[in-house]
């Protein structure tokens, strides 16, 4: 028998070790553990019979190791040593598949070869049991799943030996994900359907059950269009009563090396139809072929958005936000493009367009939040909340000023990368220099020349943050060509050189 001991103490792992090898030559103890993370890894590279395990061990305890046993099916025979009388948490135990409970300061050499005597023979009944069931279907089934739930806890040529012993695909193949807007109520019904969506036809499936509400099936691809399949075992599925459920397919393979690349491709398309609430059967091609298409109108809208924000049209940049979404709830963009795009959007708000001191009232980590929405829905009104918050602030700001000192804020908002001087102001508002510094001092409390370095100094904070310009380069996009005056002014503004600023940055 295969013996696995795991317990924080060494000399309890050296006691244990000694004294069940020296019952019977037959007792292999192929590890001795110090944690619950060397114990699962090693159950799931090794055929282990017997486990004796600790409850209370670091990184990872005994409970969770139960829990992590059971998900990947290879829990052993386990006996669960403990340091006290104190069996609280011993019903949780059962339920997780323990057999045994033994305290560690009443253990004895017969107790131990009274255990491992009774682990034998129930060893050697399931064995006989298993035997009856077992067939390479159900260790494909068995590993398979084992890769989709827990990755990371597979060895790759443990799955590539049993796909090439027990897989009896021999041409393409696709994966499909069931998933339900509730539970999927009858997973055998589900099983007897499918197959009347390839007319009668025979397939080889493998059933893989993730969870309550979602089901992978490994299916045998032949000539098929994957779309219209996909298609019509939603509707098979649809016509049983399964009208809630979302079926989404990868595109073939024919490799086990392709199998981890096309389970993340059904898994996009399932993030895609839940994002819009696509219920029904979708390919990842079907998908990608869509995106590409409309990817285009999208990007071209949202530069439509951002002239509004360079133009500091506050008031019609939120009816342009709902145009959009509308927009996206028809065509059905990629859901990591809109995302991406209304974040850029409400950074740009953010970043260019509040001063400093109004930032302080905004959290950053609530506009990042909008990367994270599940669905259409949920995006739309984080995005609105977070952009009528800024826009409150900015139109609240554009009410303070005259219309000649908004003009000459925008005209530097948009041309600060040049020689900007007081005559091309005055000019642009049709009113005389001297009168216009006044007035601006008068509105804003600071000259000119001061707002328009200062905006300077903020747009070269976010090429420092955001991009990897050297200085010179970000001199030249400021409009500060000199870039030792830059860095001595930039010094004088932020507290610190550029360089300092920019580490600081991107430490945090």
């Amino acid at each position: 028998m295969n013996i696995v001991i795991a317990d924080d103490e060494e000399i309890i792992l050296k006691w244990m070790k000694k004294n069940i090898e020296a019952l019977s030559p037959e007792h292999h103890v192929i590890e001795a553990c110090i944690n619950g993370m060397q114990v699962l890894n090693c159950c799931l590279n090794h055929q282990i019979d017997v486990l004796f395990t600790d409850i209370r061990m670091p990184i990872m305890d005994g409970m969770e190791l139960l829990k992590k046993l059971n998900q990947n099916h290879v829990l052993p025979y386990t006996v669960v040593l403990s340091a006290y009388d104190d069996f609280s948490y011993a019903r949780d135990c059962l339920k997780l598949g323990v057999s045994e409970f033994l305290l560690k300061s009443e253990i004895t050499k017969d107790e131990l070869e009274a255990c491992l005597q009774t682990a034998k023979e129930r060893i050697r009944n399931q064995g006989a049991a298993e035997a009856q069931k077992s067939s390479p279907a159900r260790e494909m089934e068995k590993v398979l799943l084992q890769c989709f739930k827990e990755p990371d806890y597979i060895s790759r040529d443990i799955l590539k030996q049993v796909w090439n012993t027990c897989c009896e695909i021999k041409g393409r193949y696709a994966v499909i994900i069931f998933r339900d807007t509730d539970r999927i109520l009858n997973q055998e019904q589900l099983k007897e359907i499918l197959p009347l969506a390839f007319q009668e036809e025979k397939r080889v499936l493998y059933w893989l059950p993730k969870s309550e509400r979602e089901l992978l099936v490994l299916t045998e691809m032949n000539h098929d269009n994957p779309q219209k399949l996909t298609e019509k075992i939603y509707e098979t599925i649809a016509s049983f009563g399964g009208s809630n459920m979302y079926v989404s397919s990868s595109d073939t393979g024919k490799t086990v090396e392709e199998l981890e690349a096309l389970y993340q491709h059904s898994q996009e398309v399932l993030t895609y139809q839940l994002f819009y609430r696509h219920i029904g059967g979708l390919n990842y091609e079907t998908m990608k072929n869509r995106i590409n298409y409309i990817e285009t109108g999208l990007e071209a809208k949202f530069e439509k958005m951002e002239l509004l924000i360079n133009s500091r049209a506050w008031n019609s940049i939120v009816e342009e936000m709902e145009t959009i979404f509308d927009y996206a709830g028809k065509t059905e963009p990629d859901v990591s493009c809109i995302r991406r795009l209304f974040l850029n959007t409400l950074l740009n708000l953010y970043w260019s367009h509040l001063e400093e001191a109004d930032r302080r009232a905004f959290s950053i980590d609530k506009i990042i939040e909008v990367t994270h929405c599940t669905d259409i829905g949920q995006l739309e009104t984080k995005v609105l909340t977070q952009a009528e918050e800024i826009l409150r602030v900015l139109i609240g700001k554009q009410k303070k000023y005259s219309e000649a000192v908004f003009l000459i804020m925008q005209y530097m908002e948009e041309r600060y990368a040049d020689s900007i001087t007081l005559d091309e102001l005055a000019n642009h508002v049709h009113m005389n220099r001297s009168y216009i510094s006044h007035l601006f001092k008068k509105e804003t409390g600071r000259n000119i020349n001061t707002y328009l370095l200062e905006l300077r100094m903020e747009k070269a904070k976010i090429l420092l943050k955001n991009s990897n310009h050297n200085i010179q380069d970000i001199c030249c996009q400021i409009g500060i060509p000199d870039s030792a005056y830059f860095s001595k002014v930039f010094k004088k503004y932020a507290g610190m050189t550029p360089i300092e600023f920019r580490r600081i940055s991107n430490e945090n």
